[in-house]
């Protein structure tokens, strides 16, 4: 990095794996990324966020894969967001959480599953 771009007192770091280290950052941003799954940012204090929005299914859970894995499941906060014009309560629920993804399900006020939108925010630890 040239001298002088991060301003007076500006921290850098990098981080490695897989064996190779990763570019010089300055700031609180590591990496981040679009994928198939959604979007992931890393922040250099080792948390991690990931957002997604996905549609539930009315046959059973659907298994949803994070936008990048997260180090562990310790202290992995989830949480969920219907976005529907249907009337009446809906409940969104997971189960299964691991370190690369969850089950989801989404509910009426039957308890019969439904297809609807859900926007999936997840934050933990990248290492």
């Amino acid at each position: 990095t040239e001298a002088g771009t991060g301003g007076a007192g500006a921290l850098y770091s990098r981080a490695r794996s897989g064996g190779s280290w990763g570019a010089w950052c300055s700031g609180g941003i590591s990496a981040g990324a679009q994928t198939a799954q959604g979007r992931y940012r890393r922040h250099q204090d080792g948390t991690q966020t990931c957002w997604q929005s996905v549609t539930t299914l009315t046959g059973g859970e659907l298994a949803v894969t994070f936008p990048a894995a997260f180090a562990s499941t310790t202290d992995l906060a989830t949480t969920l967001g219907v976005s529907t014009a249907t009337v009446g309560a809906i409940s969104a629920r997971f189960t299964g959480r691991t370190a690369t993804g969850l089950n989801l399900s989404a509910f009426n006020t039957s308890n019969a599953r439904v297809a609807v939108s859900v926007d999936i925010v997840t934050v933990g630890r990248w290492f």
